[in-house]
C-alpha cells in the first residue's frame, strides 16, 4: 500500500466516523459563478443547461438543491466517504432526482473519462488534503473544464490562519495521546480551557488569541472542529502561492465568489492608490489585500488561462444589462425613499444598507420593493427607473453617463449584499396565493428537520414554528386549513401576550408575518 493510499484510508475513516455536516453555499453555486464570470467580461455557460462537478460533495447538502432547482442541468458529486455518499444517495432517491450522480470516489481516480464540466466546485477540500491531492484538484479543474468553464475553490490563507495553526499544533501535540476521535475533541476543548486559565491573568495578545479559539470550540459543531483542528491535514497557503500553482495547471484568477471580498471594490481610494503604485499585477494587489485584511479564507473563481485575456475589470452597463436584480431582504421604510439627488441612506432588516444620491438607483429600489416579481431584468429596471424623474431641459435619457452611474450604483448594492444579482429569473413569487406553496425541496427539508434552502440556494435559519408552517405549504391547502393544522400540532411560545389575545389569532398573526417574510426569502413558488 502506498503512503497516499494509507492517508486516504485514514481520511475516509475519519469522515465516516464524524460525518461532515455540510450546507448549501450560495457562493459555490453555478449561478454565482456565472454572475461573477459575466461581470468580468467572460462568457460562461447559462446555468439552466450546464454540467457541474462537485469535488468533495459530502452528504450532498450543497449539490442536491442545485440539481433540484436546475432540473435540465447535469450534476456529479464525488466524495471519498461511503457513509457520506450513502446519505446523499438516500436524499436523491427520496426526491426522485434523475439529473445527479454521486459516486464514491477517491479524487485521484477522477480522469478525463468523467467528461467535461461547465462548472467545477470544490468547497472545503483543497487545504485539508495532502499536497498530491491538492495538485489533483487543480489537474481536474483544468483537464475536465469545458471551454468558457469556471472553477470555484475555497482554501485557507495566511496570514489570517497563523493563529489557527498555532492552536492546531498545540491540539495535535496533546491529542496524539488519544485514539478515540470523540475523546480527542473533548481533550482539545480541555486543553484550550487550561491554557486560557493561565493566559487570562495577563493582558497579552496571547490571551485574546486563546479566548478566540475557546469561543470557536464552544460555538461550532464537533464535525467542523475535528476536521479543522484535529484532522491529518490543514494546509493554508498564501494567495499568491495558490495562484502561482493554479497557473501551472493552466488556470487564472477571475475574482472572489463574493465580489465585495476583492480589492477591486473594497479598498478606500488612498489605500487603493498606494497599492496600484507598488503592484504590477492584480494578483499581487490581492495578496497585499490579504495582508491588510488578515484574511484566513478565500473562495476564488478561476478560468482557463487562455480566457484570462478576456477578463475586464472595468464593469459596464453592457456586462450588467441582461442580468436580474433582486432584494435579498426587506427594505426598512421604503415609503421614505425619495427619488432625488440628495444623499440618502437606505437599510434593510438585515441591517445592511447603502448611501446614494442617484435618483435612478433610489427609484430602482422603490420599484423592487413594490414589484410582484422576485427578480427584474437590469435593462428593464434601468428603463423603469426614469419614471417620475424630471430631466434637465435638453438632456435625453439613457445617456452613457447615466448607464454607468446606474451600473456603479447596482454594483455598490451588490458588493455589500444589499442587492442581489442573478443570470436568470429565479421565478419565485412576492405574493401569497390562496394555497401557498413552497418547493418540494423545501418541503422535504422542513419535514426532515434539515436546513431549508431557498431558490437562491441560500440556507434559511428559521425557528420550529416557522419550520412547521413550511412543512404544510404544499399548495394543496388554503391558509384556513394550514392554520387549523398548526393549531393542533405546535406549541408556539407566546409569552408576550398582555392583551390575552386568543391562541388561534396569535398563530394566524405569526403565520401571516412569516408568509410575508417568505416572499422575499425566495421560498414561495405558488
Amino acid at each position: 500500500m502506498t503512503v497516499l493510499n494509507s492517508i486516504n484510508e485514514t481520511l475516509e475513516s475519519s469522515y465516516d466516523d464524524l460525518v461532515y455536516e455540510g450546507r448549501a453555499f450560495p457562493q459555490a453555486h453555478p449561478e454565482r459563478l456565472c454572475v461573477i464570470g459575466s461581470l468580468f467580461g467572460l462568457n460562461p455557460k447559462p446555468v439552466e443547461k450546464c454540467r457541474v462537478l462537485e469535488i468533495g460533495c459530502a452528504t450532498g447538502e450543497n449539490i442536491i438543491p442545485m440539481a433540484f432547482h436546475l432540473a435540465e442541468s447535469e450534476f456529479v458529486g464525488a466524495d471519498i466517504s461511503l457513509v457520506q455518499i450513502q446519505k446523499a444517495q438516500e436524499t436523491i432517491n427520496e426526491l426522485g432526482l434523475e439529473n445527479i450522480k454521486v459516486p464514491k470516489a477517491d479524487l485521484m481516480e477522477i480522469d478525463e473519462s468523467w467528461g467535461k464540466f461547465d462548472y467545477i466546485i470544490s468547497h472545503g477540500v483543497y487545504s485539508w488534503v495532502p499536497e498530491e491531492v491538492e495538485n489533483k484538484i487543480l489537474e481536474i479543474s483544468s483537464q475536465n473544464l469545458e471551454k468558457n468553464g469556471l472553477v470555484y475553490i475555497s482554501y485557507g490563507t495566511f496570514p489570517g490562519c497563523s493563529t489557527k495553526m498555532m492552536a492546531r499544533d498545540m491540539i495535535l501535540y496533546h491529542t496524539k495521546k488519544f485514539s478515540d476521535n470523540q475523546q480527542k475533541i473533548e481533550q482539545a476543548k480541555a486543553l484550550l480551557e487550561f491554557i486560557k486559565s493561565y493566559a487570562e491573568k495577563s493582558n497579552s495578545y496571547y490571551k485574546h488569541v486563546v479566548q478566540n479559539h475557546v469561543n470557536i470550540f464552544s460555538s461550532n459543531k464537533e464535525s467542523y472542529l475535528f476536521h479543522e483542528y484535529i484532522e491529518l491535514f490543514n494546509r493554508p497557503s498564501y494567495f499568491q502561492d495558490f495562484i502561482n500553482k493554479a497557473g501551472k495547471y493552466g488556470l487564472a484568477f477571475v475574482n472572489e465568489a463574493q465580489a465585495g471580498a476583492s480589492s477591486e471594490f473594497k479598498l478606500p481610494p488612498e489605500i487603493n492608490n498606494t497599492l496600484n503604485s507598488i503592484c504590477t499585477t492584480f494578483e499581487e494587489k490581492e495578496q497585499y489585500f490579504d495582508f491588510l485584511e488578515n484574511r484566513s479564507f478565500r473562495q476564488s473563481v478561476l478560468c482557463a488561462d487562455a480566457d484570462k485575456a478576456n477578463i475586464s475589470r472595468d464593469i459596464t452597463f453592457e456586462q450588467l444589462k441582461d442580468m436580474y436584480c433582486y432584494l435579498p431582504a426587506k427594505i426598512l421604510a421604503p415609503e421614505e425613499i425619495v427619488a432625488d439627488n440628495q444623499m440618502q441612506e437606505i437599510r434593510n432588516i438585515s441591517d445592511v444598507g447603502i448611501k446614494s444620491n442617484n435618483s435612478l438607483i433610489k427609484n430602482a429600489i422603490k420599484i423592487l420593493c413594490t414589484s410582484n416579481k422576485g427578480c427584474i431584468k437590469i435593462s428593464d429596471l434601468f428603463d423603469n427607473s426614469f419614471t417620475g424623474i424630471a430631466l434637465d431641459e435638453g438632456v435625453a435619457s439613457h445617456t452613457q453617463s447615466q448607464m454607468q452611474s446606474f451600473t456603479n450604483g447596482i454594483l455598490q448594492g451588490y458588493i455589500t449584499n444589499f442587492l442581489g444579482l442573478s443570470s436568470r429569473d429565479f421565478g419565485y413569487l412576492l405574493t401569497v396565493s390562496q394555497k401557498p406553496k413552497v418547493s418540494k425541496m423545501a418541503l422535504f427539508q422542513a419535514r426532515n428537520n434539515l436546513l431549508i434552502v431557498n431558490q437562491r440556494h441560500e440556507p434559511i435559519n428559521i425557528d420550529a414554528f416557522a419550520r412547521k408552517l413550511v412543512s404544510h405549504l404544499d399548495g394543496n391547502s388554503t391558509m384556513d386549513v394550514v392554520l387549523s393544522e398548526l393549531d393542533k400540532s405546535v406549541q408556539p411560545d407566546f409569552k408576550n401576550n398582555p392583551d390575552n389575545i386568543p391562541r388561534n389569532i396569535l398563530i394566524e398573526n405569526e403565520a401571516n408575518m412569516l408568509l410575508d417574510d417568505f416572499k422575499l426569502l425566495g421560498l414561495l413558488v405558488g
